[in-house]
């Protein structure tokens, strides 16, 4: 075999191992940034919520907190989320039920959540 043909199945041996990598997105519904981009055992409730159920994690900023759903993290954008687990005595630990739909950007926007 000539020396051009070998740097060409060299070349078309990489493409083909790198069109077969580690694409996590399909698979387990990470992003490769490591967001989830769906929540396990999420369901729709009677007002047309993605409902959720899972243990508070913690608060991430202001703005965000972190749940534990069926075993897997998963980020959720609450408005004022300090002042609303404050008000509704959620605290770290604390079984809850949450209501939210998908912004534009897949985020889980939290329009209810509630102590279990």
């Amino acid at each position: 075999m000539g020396k051009t043909a070998i740097i060409c199945l060299a070349i078309v041996f990489c493409l083909a191992t790198a069109a077969c990598g580690n694409n996590k997105s399909s698979r387990n519904g990470t992003a490769a940034d490591g967001h989830t981009t769906s929540t396990p055992d999420e369901d729709n409730d009677e007002n047309g919520l993605l409902t959720a159920e899972g243990k508070v994690t913690g608060l991430i900023d202001n703005n965000s907190f972190e749940a534990n759903i069926s075993g897997s993290p998963v980020v959720f954008r609450l408005e004022n989320a300090a002042s609303v687990f404050e008000e509704k005595g959620i605290n770290d630990g604390d079984i809850v039920k949450i209501g939210y739909i998908l912004d534009k950007n897949r985020q889980k926007i939290v329009k209810t959540i509630g102590k279990n």
